[in-house]
Formats: structure tokens, sequence, C-alpha cells
């Protein structure tokens, strides 16, 4: 006797940490539902870092890379305005998204105008794009693409930090002229004696780099970090656990904007 075989089998790769944006179970949490910016071009997706925009509907959620899109400046903001990572929810398959590959991560999301709820404090799992989760590491999210550093994106969260380092020289103003233009582009934050809190890369030009503000103190070949990663505060791996879809949980220990 023969018997027909149906589907597909899925290789088991190793333990599952949870599906991106799933909440745990264990300790405090703190979810907020708000409406997604109607005028967001970019969706907010499950275990993605979400901004409160403020309004007099008392705020909309925005993902990092949504916000950056909307205006360059706001790459100064994303820390200040972080307010959580969004959560997973079950929601109603409108449309199929087409051929889906058995065994590959699919990831479900808010669009502009719906209803989205958005982890403030507690424990969820989230994807790292980049780097090795440690417990109680700092956890980042990407600010700049970097070609480089295949397969990540604005509005990425990383375990490693992403700095370009030299040295500048300014008189006063907002030209820097720096000793290796190097890595440096457009919307990275900058920092460094001399340099305003909040300032980033406008423009560069050969190895003349167009700041946001202008220089508080001249530089003479003063050390200067230029980033593509910043810190969420008070976010930290839970613990160095990464499974094989690269997910990992991560604790917000304080609430940003209640």
């Amino acid at each position: 006797m023969s018997f027909t075989s149906f589907g597909q089998s899925i290789p088991v790769t190793g333990l599952n940490v949870g599906f991106p944006g799933t909440v745990s179970r264990e300790g405090d949490r703190v979810i907020v539902a708000r409406q997604v910016n109607t005028a967001a071009a970019k969706t907010l997706s499950f275990g993605e870092a979400a901004v409160l925009v403020s309004d007099s509907t008392g705020g909309t959620w925005r993902s990092v890379a949504d916000y950056i899109a909307a205006a360059a400046a706001n790459v100064a903001n994303v820390a200040a305005q972080f307010a959580g990572i969004a959560v997973r929810e079950v929601k109603t398959m409108l449309t199929f998204p087409g051929t889906v590959t058995p065994g590959t991560l699919q990831t479900g999301y808010y669009g502009a105008g719906e209803m989205a709820e958005v982890l403030e404090r507690g424990n969820m799992s989230v994807v790292v794009a980049n780097g090795t989760p440690a417990a109680g590491n700092p956890v980042y999210v990407r600010i700049v693409a970097n070609s480089s550093t295949v397969g990540t994106v604005v509005g990425d969260l990383e375990a490693a930090a992403e700095t370009v380092s030299t040295t500048g020289t300014a008189a006063s103003g907002t030209t820097l002229a720096v000793a290796s233009p190097t890595g440096i582009v457009a919307n990275q934050l900058v920092t460094g004696a001399g340099i305003a809190a909040g300032t980033y890369v406008v423009s560069i030009s050969n190895s003349n780099v167009t700041l946001s503000a202008a220089v508080t103190a001249a530089l003479s070949g003063t050390a200067v970090v230029f980033s593509n990663t910043v810190v969420l505060p008070d976010v930290v791996f839970r613990t160095g656990v990464q499974d094989a879809n690269g997910v990992a949980e991560i604790t917000l220990k304080a609430r940003k904007q209640a």
C-alpha cells in the first residue's frame, strides 16, 4: 500500500523565542491604544519601535522609519519621542500577501488611521537586525541606513551601536571640515566637544559636512562621532537568547510618553 504525502516538511532550526510584538505574560506590562497617524506613509509593524506625535486628540503613533521619512530633522528627536513597541494582535487578513515560502517569518502591522496597541512598559519579543544581544545591554534603533550592514533598514532594533569616528575643524558656523569623510552621510547624529545636542548631518560635499546647527565652540582636530543608531531610553535585552528568526526578548523598564 502506498500513501500520498501532502504539504511540505519544515526543518526545526532551534527554539522559538516568540513572534515579533508578542508581550510576555510574566511581570508588569502597560499597553496603550492610540491611532496610527493618518498621514503615515509607512506602516507600524508588530515589534517595531513607535514614537508619539502630540496633537489635540492625545497623540498618534508613527513608526521610527515613518517619523524620520516625514522630516529629516526628526532624527534628533527619536529618543525623546520614543513611546514603546507595537504589540502583536490578531487581525483579519483582508488581502492575501501572495506567495509565502513555508517556514519564513511573516510579520503583521498597523496601517495609517488604524488603532494600534503599543507596549510602554514590560517585556516583549522583537527582531534584532544586527549585533548580538546580551542580558542587560541597551537596545538601539537605526536612524540611518547603511548598505554595509546587510539586511538592516531605518527603524530596525539592534544590539550594537554603529558609529563613524573622525576629527573635525570649524571656526564657527555650520560647516565642519572632517579628516575623513568615509561613512559620513546625511541624517547621522553628530556628537563631540563644541557640537550642540541634537545636531545632525544635513549634507556632505567632499570633506565638508553641513551641520543642522552651528558649532558652539571652535573645533581644531577635535574628535567627532557620527551615529547611524541611537539608544532607546530605558530599554534593555532581557536575556542573550536569540532564535533562528533573529528574535530576542527585551524589557521596557519605564514609560516615556505616558
